[in-house]
């Protein structure tokens, strides 16, 4: 694998390499009766013109990998808390909550979505975090290529976590793909786009201990993982890649893009940890229109 950068920086410091970096916007829809917070459109530079792209032109991938980072977090999925689910801003409520469980075959898709508060938590950073397939392969065309959204913490507010260290806003992520290249998607090639809405966290209490983890989307689908938290205070934080930074040329396409989290290890009030890894809320291809 080529390494072209060890800091999506160094691409942003050269704008007229290509065009990765953050979307002009990412508009989202909060529906006060569902709390289903859905995403309509995005807004991206193509040849210097603002061009939108609407939901139905986003081209979905397949989830066909994924890995939990080597963490002791209880929680690996999240959904849109409904309208009778109880919900406290800024605070995590673990009390009178449903007993149903997302179906196991619903749950790799939560990262394909419209749904900002639909997302797949805490992916490896020593193995391929998330792997999707474009079956009719994404082209490299003019501008960007791959929109990614992901949920984090706010700016400076400290995870139970992560004690004592305050967030950075987006966590950093790597992504690559075959036969090509790898960068890594700073805190700052991401842009705040606004509260995630509230959701519904999923897991087991096995998951909270350190020498287990899912590796396997066999195991996403059948760990019977129930709702243990609602929570609203993770932001929505997004940005877009070009493929020419993956050293893809321009009219080639890809069929296949990994997703990791950075093997950071961060300074706690409990030592060091494994802190701030990536939870993505959405990845989709931007094809031409």
């Amino acid at each position: 694998m080529i390494g072209l950068s060890a800091s999506l920086l160094a691409v942003l410091s050269a704008p007229a390499l290509a065009q990765t970096g953050p979307p002009l916007d990412l508009e989202m829809h909060l529906d006060p009766v569902t709390h289903e917070n859905r995403f309509e459109a995005v807004v991206i530079e193509r040849n210097g013109i603002a061009v939108r792209l609407t939901t139905d032109t986003w081209l979905r991938p397949k989830v066909t990998g994924y890995a939990q980072a080597a963490a002791p977090i209880v929680v690996a999925l999240g959904v849109p808390a409904g309208p009778n689910v109880p919900v406290t801003r800024n605070v995590a409520v673990t009390e009178g909550l449903p007993d149903i469980p997302v179906p196991g075959g619903d749950r790799a898709a939560l990262v394909t979505d419209d749904l900002a508060n639909s997302m797949l938590l805490n992916i490896a950073d020593d193995l391929d975090g998330l792997t999707l397939a474009f079956p009719d392969g994404l082209v490299n065309g003019p501008g960007p290529d791959i929109l990614i959204a992901k949920a984090s913490l706010p700016s400076g507010r400290i995870s139970g976590g992560c004690p004592g260290v305050p967030a950075s806003g987006a966590d950093a992520m790597v992504i690559s793909v075959t036969a090509g290249g790898e960068i890594t998607l700073a805190p700052e090639a991401f842009i705040d786009f606004g509260p995630a809405g509230p959701q519904l966290n999923h897991g087991t209490r096995e998951l909270g201990e350190a020498e287990f983890r899912i590796e396997t989307l066999t195991q996403l689908a059948e760990l019977e993982m129930r709702p243990l938290a609602t929570i609203e205070y993770f932001k929505v934080y997004a940005t877009t890649v070009n493929l020419s930074d993956l050293g893809i040329a321009e009219g080639a396409s890809v069929e296949t893009i990994t997703l990791s989290s950075t093997r950071e290890m961060v300074e706690t009030d409990n030592g060091q940890q494994l802190c701030w890894t990536a939870d993505p809320i959405l990845v989709v291809g931007l094809g031409a229109v």
